[in-house]
């Protein structure tokens, strides 16, 4: 029970003061019913006393009074859902803006042991289900639930008989709405979940098609898919067919309630108990009732719909972590980072062992070692991304845990072993983070990076569009525009992850010589097996045995 509570406190912080917005529409839904009355009593007049005194002037107005409640009925409506929807947009748009906020402050860590496409899903999806249900529910549930329950009193009013008669049919309604609620929510549920799976599935389609056609293997890839959407059709049809049965039973049962009415009210009408006028606005307000509770019926299923994208949102919301650093000193970082005695391990597996660096400005210090003896690791301590089990690392002098790591992320320039290259121009990927830098500032990164030239050879120079992960270009050509991205700064500690991988001899050579002579001195770190590249370092380590070993 606390955590329903909990969820919903979630859910309404996310409306801040708009909530008095919601609360004005509230009351302006509880006006409506004040206007069906006259509506209701009008009708029976028009039956009872103005068509026996065949008075057609006043027929006529009598009518064009109904018709004028109807559009003002209709005109407060649509004012307090032009409230509820401009309210609830702006919400969701606070929680998904709260969502990604929160993306940003989980550790690296977190992403290592998280299924990214089925977050991805729950952060665009599940967002898009509860801003559609709070939608229904706000401007159509509630209204429709409050402007029942006057309906209700108002018939209470008209006759007693027939509204006891019309109350029988409740407890049939509520019991089937239980039992269809319930069978509701657990293929929702189901149907969520298998989406995910196919969404993931899709990425994964486009993520190794080439792989795929080079090794002939879409008959498999096909098959595998296939048993995804197949679950997801019989899964999504049961969760289809239940909802229609249910929408089905509670207008079956609604219509039941009308015809009941229709022959005990016709056989009082015979009996003269009550007037002609009274049963027909009888039937006018139970007809009105009725297209409310219709949409109370359509609404439910899209509400637990709902309901279960805002557990799964809060869920990943409460999702727990260990904060790496928390410091908020801000240095003017100047280049010298100092690994003493540094420990990580990966669960019970130890990868490193008592790591002492030093990196100073001016200097390039190489480190190599066979794939997974901890070489990236070792830049993601120094990035902050991890932290040590045991040991300390400092910037300055200054220990990582006292100082703000993102404002010194804006002096560490880093190239990793797969650059991330996004669909965009070349400028804006140079640029990337960064925009308003001057044409100056980028050229200078461009030819430090080697590849002025290539660029401007390009028809369309800076501009050029290069594709998803840069398909358009070459290996060595996406990795010297990250080289020239990581340049853009003037960062004072250049961090090189392999990268020559895509490069030869000749413009390894240059890009070396290149960054030697950067008229700032950055401190650079190499993570590289190429000789040239180790022959050029101040200090070159091996990681041997879990530790640094200077060679």
């Amino acid at each position: 029970m606390q955590m329903i509570n909990d969820k919903w406190k979630f859910y309404f912080q996310t409306f801040g003061r708009d909530k008095y917005k919601l609360l004005f529409s509230t009351i302006i839904n509880i006006i409506q019913p004040i206007i069906l009355l006259p509506i209701v009593l009008l009708v029976r007049y028009i039956i009872d006393d103005i068509i026996p005194q065949k008075d057609t002037n006043m027929v006529i107005l009598a009518g064009f009074t109904v018709l004028v409640l109807y559009i003002t009925s209709n005109v407060i409506t649509l004012l307090s859902q032009k409230i509820i929807l401009k309210t609830v947009k702006t919400a969701i748009l606070n929680l998904r803006e709260q969502i990604v906020n929160k993306l940003y402050m989980f550790p690296r860590s977190f992403y290592d042991n998280t299924d990214i496409a089925q977050l991805h899903t729950v952060v665009v999806q599940d967002t898009n289900r509860l801003d559609f249900a709070s939608n229904i529910v706000i401007s159509s549930l509630i209204p429709s639930l409050i402007i029942s329950g006057a309906l209700g009193c108002i018939l209470l009013f008209l006759n007693l008989k027939l509204f006891l008669i019309m109350m029988l049919i409740v407890p049939v309604m509520i019991f089937f709405s239980k039992l269809s609620g319930d069978r509701i929510k657990t293929w929702t549920k189901k149907s969520h979940r298998l989406f995910e799976t196919i969404t993931k599935g899709i990425l994964r389609i486009l993520q190794i098609m080439d792989l795929t056609v080079q090794r002939s293997a879409e008959r498999v890839e096909k098959d595998r898919q296939l048993q995804n959407l197949t679950a997801f059709r019989d899964v999504s049809y049961k969760h289809a067919w239940i909802i229609s049965v249910y929408q089905l039973l509670q207008s079956t049962i609604i219509a039941f309630s009308g015809v009941l009415i229709i022959v005990v009210g016709g056989i009082a009408v015979i009996n003269e108990l009550i007037s002609l006028g009274n049963l027909i606005s009888f039937y006018v307000a139970t007809g009105m009732l009725k297209a409310q509770m219709s949409t109370v019926t359509r609404a439910i299923p899209i509400a637990i719909e709902g309901y279960e994208s805002l557990t799964t949102i809060y869920n990943l919301y409460q999702t727990e972590y260990d904060i790496i650093y928390n410091g908020s000193k801000r240095i003017e970082f100047t280049g010298y980072i100092n690994l003493k005695a540094v420990d990580f391990s990966y669960g019970k597996n130890k990868l490193l062992i008592n790591i002492n660096l030093n990196l100073s400005p001016g200097s390039i210090t190489a480190i190599c070692g066979p794939n997974g003896s901890g070489k990236s690791t070792i830049v993601n301590l120094i990035l902050g991304n991890y932290k040590p089990h045991c040991g300390l690392i400092y910037a300055d002098d200054n220990s990582y845990e006292d100082i703000d790591i993102s404002y010194l992320h804006k002096n560490i320039g880093v190239v990793p072993q797969n650059p991330i290259i996004f669909p965009a121009s070349i400028w804006e990927n140079i640029t990337y983070g960064y925009p308003e830098t001057d044409k100056r500032t980028v050229k200078e990164a461009v030819s430090a990076a080697n590849i002025k030239y290539f660029i401007e050879q390009l028809p369309m120079g800076y501009d050029t569009m290069i594709g998803e992960n840069g398909v358009l270009l070459s290996g060595g050509e996406c990795q010297s525009i990250a080289i020239a991205q990581a340049l853009l700064l003037k960062p004072k500690l250049l961090i090189l992850d392999e990268p020559t991988n895509n490069l030869d001899d000749e413009k390894i050579g240059s890009l070396i010589k290149n960054i030697k002579n950067l008229s700032y001195h950055p401190a650079v770190l190499l993570i590289s097996h190429n000789k040239l590249v180790q022959q050029e370092a101040s200090q070159i380590f091996i990681i041997k045995d879990h530790t640094l070993v200077k060679m």
